[in-house]
């Protein structure tokens, strides 16, 4: 089983949508059960699979399991850029 962190957007709509954790075993499965949850908001999808369990545990980090499987606004994400406006380092990998 996999986790996927997706994130959604439409120029449309205003660019950013929300982002949703899921645990699935494809994307495809993730995608179908947001629309079945209703927690799809629309709009181009960019996804990232954490398929091992250090990369899980680093997601629980920045996501707890509390929000998973709900729509997640921009206040709730953490932020990838650090106080000095330079991108925080990538987790080295063991």
């Amino acid at each position: 089983m996999s986790v996927f962190y997706m994130s959604f957007a439409d120029d449309e709509r205003g660019g950013f949508q929300g982002a949703l954790v899921m645990e699935a075993p494809t994307l495809e499965r993730a995608l179908r059960a947001s629309h079945a949850l209703g927690i799809n908001p629309g709009g181009e999808v960019l996804s990232i699979e954490h398929d091992t369990p250090e990369d899980i545990a680093h997601l629980e980090t920045l996501f707890p399991r509390d929000k998973w499987f709900r729509l997640l606004f921009r206040d709730e994400i953490p932020d990838p850029v650090g106080p000095d406006g330079k991108p925080k380092k990538a987790r080295a990998r063991s």
